[in-house]
């Protein structure tokens, strides 16, 4: 199956970056209203695959390019890509999640220069 977030998953490459201390704070210290983080209805990785044909949760999966580097259902949270997946849910101050945010991005920027892919 294609990859068909790309484009996304450089957008939130650049989300995960440019989210400041501040934001955090404002935010309550929540993932989810800052990117979405977490829930498969709010994502933003998993919200550009609605609509495909194969549009249940698992061929979503198999479309989305974290599937690339671990081939399963929920590959974002699975295996090598669980740490800074992990590291963002269970930050427990805004200085921790901050650092979490940063170490996803860079992570996901690794993603992309070992599929080849342009960064953004």
């Amino acid at each position: 199956m294609k990859t068909r977030n790309i484009k996304q998953f450089k957008e939130l490459i650049l989300r995960y970056e440019s989210i400041e201390l501040a934001e955090i704070v404002e935010s309550e210290g929540d993932p989810e209203k800052l990117t979405g983080f977490g829930r498969k209805d709010q994502c933003t990785l998993c919200t550009a695959l609605k609509g495909f044909p194969g549009d249940s949760h698992n061929d979503m999966c198999e479309a989305c390019i974290w599937h690339r580097i671990v081939p399963r259902y929920l590959a974002c949270r699975s295996d090598k890509n669980a740490k800074t997946y992990s590291n963002i849910g269970n930050a427990f101050t805004s200085q921790m999640l901050l650092k979490a945010f940063k170490a996803r991005a860079k992570y996901m920027r690794s993603v992309l220069k070992k599929l080849r892919i342009k960064q953004p």
